[in-house]
């Protein structure tokens, strides 16, 4: 999200294609894409990613990102727990290979306004 805080420097972990993906903390599910099937290693290709959108109790959002397609377990409005499989990793969207990349951030908050 544009102008947003990352609480977390976004985190890409290598792993096979259909690799369980759980829920970093709880919270609520607020958007899920899953309908993109290409990949590739251009920035072009961003528009295809596939992600899973998470609202946390502390006003903060995890993003789980290169979900294959139809990977997703939940769908918007879920509520989910630390640990559960949310759905699984894949290969779509600005991807060089098999991954999950994973941020938390804080929406809409510029970052001149902490310092």
């Amino acid at each position: 999200m544009r102008n947003s805080i990352w609480i977390i420097s976004p985190i890409d972990f290598l792993m096979p294609e259909n690799t369980d993906v759980l829920a970093a903390r709880d919270g609520i599910v607020i958007q899920v894409v899953q309908n993109n099937t290409e990949g590739c290693p251009k920035e072009e290709c961003k528009k295809f990613g596939n992600y899973i959108l998470v609202y946390h109790p502390d006003g903060t959002f995890a993003e789980y990102v290169h979900i294959k397609f139809n990977g997703s377990k939940v769908k918007e409005g879920d509520s989910i727990k630390k640990g559960d499989i949310i759905g699984y990793s894949g290969n779509t969207g600005w991807s060089a290979g098999p991954h999950l990349h994973f941020d938390c951030f804080l929406p809409g908050i510029k970052k001149a306004a902490l310092q």
